[in-house]
């Protein structure tokens, strides 16, 4: 079910007493705010490999109905030859939520330099309460280590 968000200018709400308005104001807080999760995917003395799943997380009940809204990566040794690629998939769902997958270019420490950057599949977006989510590894470059990705949940 999607969330309707109330606001203070709402007709509907008129003669809505103090309590009530800081409700409103602490409900849109709270529906704007994105969780923010961050998985270590190899640490910094581990050279990254390739494959599926090489971390899975849960999505707990506080952030179902939301959507992944947010992904970065970065790395503490970068790849001098080679683009590390992943996939964020929903394992429950069997989806990729990227439809341009996540890449640190060579030389570089972090996805937000990427040439082509990182995008999610809005259709395919959405989590739900103990679906499982994983990071897959597609490339690896020559010389990465210590990868990190961070993921951000918001409602829709």
């Amino acid at each position: 079910m999607a969330y309707i968000a109330r606001t203070q200018d709402d007709p509907n709400e008129l003669g809505r007493s103090a309590d009530q308005q800081e409700s409103v104001l602490n409900d849109e807080y709270f529906y704007h705010c994105i969780r923010y999760l961050c998985i270590e995917v190899v640490d910094k003395d581990t050279l990254l490999t390739t494959g599926g799943g090489k971390k899975a997380f849960h999505i707990p009940p506080e952030v179902s109905g939301m959507n992944l809204v947010y992904v970065h990566a970065f790395n503490l040794t970068p790849s001098a030859v080679g683009i590390p690629t992943f996939q964020i998939a929903n394992v429950t769902d069997a989806t990729v939520m990227l439809s341009t997958k996540l890449t640190i270019d060579a030389t570089e420490t972090g996805s937000n330099t990427a040439a082509v950057p990182a995008v999610i599949d809005t259709t395919k977006d959405d989590v739900v309460t103990n679906d499982i989510l994983a990071v897959n590894v597609d490339v690896a470059g020559s010389t990465t280590k210590g990868v990190y990705i961070t993921v951000g949940f918001g409602f829709p």
